[in-house]
């Protein structure tokens, strides 16, 4: 058994939502010692209960709580929160104006929890987005070289919002690699409220990266509380950059005469409840309302890419494919992949680069995939190991899917020197015309530790001569 208490996260809403209810109600109270509040009793015995009723099918079948006692009043806030949030409100109400009351649970507590749960509650069913009305919004440059006048230094997060010490130590010494700017490829824990996108993510942006141009895509976590707190941050982003627009949407093109990252916005379709059958995680999507389906700007932007010869990265928070998670049944997303199934069959995507699993995957190229897809040579990479713990004993790098581990390449992480937990990461890109790669650096998971450059990857081109960053300060 762990130790140390590690935040836990759960893929899907209401439970997310009640973990920062808990979590804010905790620091309202004086009483947590993170922005998480992972070591507060109230956090822990949440936690354990939720995960005990996540492995029952239903509430009815999890582990019998007891009236009265603390497991019996987190069910009551978490049928609170899921009937809250999706119906039958009059079942929410019921709970919380009689089963709560008539209950021997700390009802100020309960009361103040359940309050929070309905700040959002609307949100979830009826998420914010901010469509596109001209194919050329949301557009913004890159400079034609890096600070260095050669080489663009990118600095790659992912699945990094927690607030915590450990995600603080791997902002700390990504900066080291000086980068022109960091993109943020989504989650911001435990649901994208208001003072957590503040406090976990907008408040160590500011601390230890000032100046840094950052674009940030939301995963489904953002989407727990209905994206509101993602979109309050959004025009704090980038104040003092010198050639950076402020972002204006959840999905972005920068782009310069050679290269091009683009982002994509898979969180809005993920952040209602996903059940989850026998493990398996239902694919998402982009936003496909008519008249702008999010599919139709990024096919333009691409062919404006194309066109004019640029390297095309695709950024994204949920996975196209993997071979450690079940989702779609066979570690394939093919919404994700049937929407850029043309310029992936025809070579045109160098990249793509994505979050949700909380790990770094790096896969080779050509890829077979089921169609419409096939194979493709896309360099394929999971970045989401930036702060979310992932606990030894969830064996993350148990292949679910073979027919996609194949092309898995041999780095994987290691663990924390406590060996509780897998360690954490950023990936650094440097980029120019004629040659790019990426490279892996490793903290431990449990102190922080700067542990160094891991691997190294030529994307295109042929591979620089790499400098190791220094070790950062990590207080």
């Amino acid at each position: 058994m762990p130790t140390n208490y590690h935040p836990r996260g759960f893929r899907r809403a209401d439970y997310s939502l009640l973990q920062s209810a808990v979590a804010h109600v905790a620091r309202q109270k004086g009483q947590a010692t993170s922005l998480l509040a992972t070591n507060h009793p109230n956090m822990q015995a949440v936690n354990e209960r939720l995960e005990q009723l996540q492995s029952a099918p239903t509430l009815a079948r999890a582990v019998p709580s007891g009236v009265g006692t603390v497991a019996h009043c987190i069910d009551l806030l978490a049928r609170y929160a899921k009937c809250r949030i999706f119906g039958p409100r009059s079942e929410a109400d019921d709970i919380k104006n009689n089963e709560l009351k008539d209950s021997p649970c700390d009802l100020a507590w309960a009361t103040s929890v359940a309050d929070y749960i309905d700040n959002y509650a609307f949100s979830v069913t009826n998420p914010k987005y901010t469509p596109w009305v001209n194919l050329n919004d949301f557009v913004y440059p890159l400079p034609e070289a890096g600070s260095d006048g050669k080489t663009l230094t990118v600095g790659i997060l992912g699945d990094w919002g927690t607030g915590e010490p450990v995600a603080q130590a791997v902002l700390q010494n990504l900066m080291n690699a000086k980068p022109d700017l960091i993109v943020h490829v989504g989650d911001i824990y435990y649901a994208g409220t208001n003072d957590e996108c503040a406090g976990n993510f907008l408040g160590n942006i500011t601390t230890y990266a000032p100046k840094t141009p950052i674009y940030t895509l939301p995963g489904n976590h953002e989407y727990y509380s209905g994206g509101v707190g993602y979109y309050s941050i959004l025009p704090k982003l980038n104040q003092f950059a010198s050639w950076a627009k402020p972002q204006q949407a959840s999905f972005f093109c920068l782009n310069n005469s050679w290269l091009q990252l683009q982002g994509m916005d898979t969180g809005y379709n993920a952040g209602q409840l996903i059940e989850e059958i026998a493990g398996c995680e239902k694919p998402t999507s982009l936003y496909a309302k008519s008249p702008n389906p999010e599919i139709t700007w990024h096919m333009s932007q691409i062919n404006n890419g194309i066109a004019a010869k640029r390297r095309i990265l695709l950024l994204s928070h949920h996975q196209p494919f993997s071979a450690y998670s079940a989702i779609g049944g066979g570690g394939v997303n093919s919404n994700l992949l049937g929407s850029f199934a043309s310029p992936l069959a025809a070579g045109n995507i160098t990249a793509w680069l994505w979050g949700h699993e909380h790990v770094c995957e790096v896969y080779g190229g050509p890829v077979s995939l089921p169609p419409p897809t096939g194979s493709i040579s896309l360099k394929g990479r999971c970045v989401g190991h930036s702060a979310f713990p992932v606990l030894h004993e969830e064996a993350p790098y148990k292949v679910v899917n073979p027919n996609i581990a194949q092309f898995a390449a041999a780095y994987q992480l290691g663990l924390s020197s406590d060996r509780e937990v897998y360690n954490h990461g950023y990936v650094i890109l440097q980029l120019n015309p004629t040659s790019g790669q990426a490279l892996y650096y490793e903290v431990d998971g449990g102190s922080g530790q700067f542990l160094g450059l891991k691997y190294t990857e030529a994307l295109y081109g042929t591979p620089q001569t790499v400098a190791v960053a220094p070790l950062a300060e990590n207080r």
